[in-house]
């Protein structure tokens, strides 16, 4: 389950900038400071305070430090969302791998994207996605992750069809891999995807998603 955010994590505005090498560059900017507007002159911006912290997050380096009480326990925050971050991430591109080798052999043609994301634990950010679409067909399908945690899992990924960005599966992380809800024809309705009997994701598994959304489309 995600951590209750702590008062230093809510005194600011979190942003992960795209890694650069073997770095991750943050930005915090305090929350509640507006800008000060006087006539004839631009706008004064919030103090934004940078750091850059190594892949590993067991490093950190100050370019634009804060006030002396701020810049060890900042530091300290800075290092854990980028463990939290590598953790997810590294979990995601595993699945977004094997989830584009899957769809290659049923036929469908891929594309790797990026989205953007926010998370309490790591701020905003861009995690990788995937594209499906099959050859000589309308139909397209957004792999999607939507929460590093919920209630009861360690990872949160829906398929939306697209264009109309319709929910048609989710995939949830718990009991060591990932599972597949999909309200499959044949089974009585459920109020919520979630609810859908889980079965592990494979490529039979996603075959029979993709199949079943084409018909029902």
């Amino acid at each position: 389950m995600a951590k209750k955010k702590s008062a230093l994590q809510r005194g600011y505005m979190v942003k992960v900038h795209p890694r650069d090498g073997d770095w991750y560059r943050l930005s915090y900017v305090p929350h509640g400071l507006q800008q000060v507007r006087i006539p004839g002159e631009e706008s004064a911006r919030a103090p934004e305070h940078e750091i850059r912290v190594n892949w590993k997050g067991d490093h950190a380096e100050w370019l634009n430090p804060p006030g002396e009480q701020q810049i060890g326990p900042l530091a300290d925050d800075a290092m854990e969302r980028v463990r939290n971050l590598r953790s997810w991430v590294e979990q995601l591109s595993e699945l977004i791998v094997q989830i584009d080798g899957w769809a290659k052999n049923l036929g469908w043609s891929t594309k790797r994207i990026e989205r953007p994301m926010e998370d309490a634990g790591i701020g905003n950010y861009k995690a990788p996605a995937l594209v499906l679409q099959e050859p000589e067909e309308a139909s397209r399908v957004l792999v999607e992750p939507v929460a590093r945690s919920a209630p009861g899992t360690e990872g949160v990924v829906d398929l939306y069809l697209m264009p109309a960005y319709d929910d048609i599966a989710s995939l949830y992380y718990y009991g060591g891999h990932w599972n597949v809800h999909y309200l499959l024809d044949g089974i009585p309705d459920v109020g919520d995807i979630r609810e859908a009997d889980p079965v592990p994701l494979s490529q039979e598994t996603l075959g029979k998603v993709l199949s079943e959304m084409k018909k029902n489309a």
